[in-house]
């Protein structure tokens, strides 16, 4: 079982970008109804080993980064043990695979926006390409790691959450703050960067057509209460949205924006088929691609983005087709305002909306470090605080949602 974890040292060389791993079900009572294991998700971005050879070496056959500085880096960004979380709470819950991104965080994160992290970013201001390789890759070198492997994610994780119901994020994160402040044993996750700051939704990050209360919270709230809950009631000390919340270009994020376009474009499939036989490529695909573009990562998208919302010019010989694209947002924007309060209503409250939640845990509970660097794998607690979220999660499919859909069939007026 141990050898599928990934090891403590750099990986140079080639490697799946995405992975599910499989797990063997635990002899114990957690397991979840068979109903609703394949609806629920348990994803590592942050514990990858990774490094491809091409990002290694320079023209001349030396070495990009400093060997000292690259390890360095590499056991700073690293998530040590939240892949043994992973496992025991997939296993605990009788699910057949966790999900682990394998590239190493060092060189490129899939939890932040495409881009170049400077060296005075800091968590919530960075980008996918990390410091220090985003200053000495080339052009090209940053378009091929974001094709290759950040878009090759992103292709293969989609369609995984589509049918989702709960997607768990299990991260780890220092033992103090930089004030040495000791940090709480968890930290739940679920309130985006903008809305803890009261900037909502920014138009730059996402399409000025989803609704504010996305960024609120990325999960149906009776999920985190419950983890919450459940770990407090197992003597382990539990926090909210601390030291900080969820970046706009975080997994959690990007994915419930994601979802409520994919659910309003359904709707509204249902209300305005297109005609039979009708091109991908028309203003108005070319439209909803754009506001289902969360990664930002299609030119095409930001082109109709630009030409919407800054009122650029459409490349030259284009303007009927983007000409078009605005009377198609318009229908659509209207389409959401004339139903707005249903729409948001009905998504946030249905059954089958997706809850996105990261789960910080404290490293120094995972792992044995000795002067800063790992030396083995805690797995008592892992395994226990793996076991506690199964316990959480399980009382909340069978439970808490059936509980809360009773409430909402009984209840006569809005809630506030």
């Amino acid at each position: 079982m141990e050898t599928q974890f990934l090891s403590k040292k750099i990986q140079f060389g080639d490697c799946e970008p995405f992975e599910k791993v499989a797990v063997m079900p635990a002899r114990d009572d957690t397991a979840c109804p068979a109903e609703f294991r394949p609806r629920i998700m348990i994803h590592v971005i942050h514990e990858g080993n990774c490094i491809p050879e091409e990002y290694i070496f320079n023209e001349n056959g030396g070495l990009l980064i400093p060997k000292k500085l690259l390890h360095q880096r590499y056991i700073e960004e690293r998530d040590w043990g939240a892949e043994l979380v992973a496992y025991y709470t997939a296993s605990a819950l009788h699910l057949d695979a966790y999900y682990r991104v394998n590239i190493a965080r060092v060189l490129l994160d899939f939890g932040r926006f495409p881009g170049d992290t400077s060296k005075i970013d800091n968590h919530m201001t960075r980008f996918a390409i990390n410091h220090p390789f985003s200053q000495v890759f080339s052009f090209q070198q940053k378009r091929t790691l974001l094709a290759n492997y950040y878009d090759e994610i992103s292709n293969r994780i989609e369609p995984i959450l589509a049918d989702k119901l709960i997607a768990i994020g299990i991260h780890s994160y220092d033992e103090k703050n930089h004030s040495d402040l000791r940090r709480p044993a968890i930290s739940i996750i679920d309130r985006s960067h903008g809305h803890q700051q009261g900037i909502d939704i920014p138009i730059a990050m996402f399409d000025p057509l989803a609704p504010h209360e996305l960024a609120e919270y990325t999960t149906d709230t009776i999920l985190s209460s419950r983890i919450a809950l459940t770990f407090e009631e197992a003597a382990i000390r539990v926090a909210s949205n601390y030291p900080y919340s969820l970046p706009e270009g975080s997994v959690e994020v990007r994915s419930q924006i994601w979802s409520f376009f994919r659910y309003v474009q359904q709707e509204y499939e249902k209300r305005f088929p297109q005609p039979a036989g009708a091109s991908e490529k028309t203003p108005r695909n070319a439209t909803w691609d754009m506001l289902l573009d969360t990664n930002l990562r299609s030119t095409q998208s930001e082109a109709v983005r630009s030409y919407l919302h800054m009122y650029r010019k459409p490349p030259p010989g284009t303007d009927k087709f983007y000409q078009q694209a605005h009377l198609e947002y318009e229908k659509i924007a209207q389409f959401i305002h004339q139903k707005r309060d249903l729409l948001v209503e009905e998504y946030m409250q249905s059954s089958n909306r997706l809850s996105s939640i990261c789960i910080e845990i404290r490293k120094d509970l995972l792992w044995k470090f000795d002067a800063g660097k790992p030396q083995r794998p805690r797995l008592k607690n892992a395994k226990k605080i793996g076991r506690v979220l199964a316990e959480a999660i399980k009382q909340y499919v069978t439970v808490d949602r059936e509980a809360k859909a009773y409430s909402l069939s009984k209840r006569k007026i809005k809630v506030f």
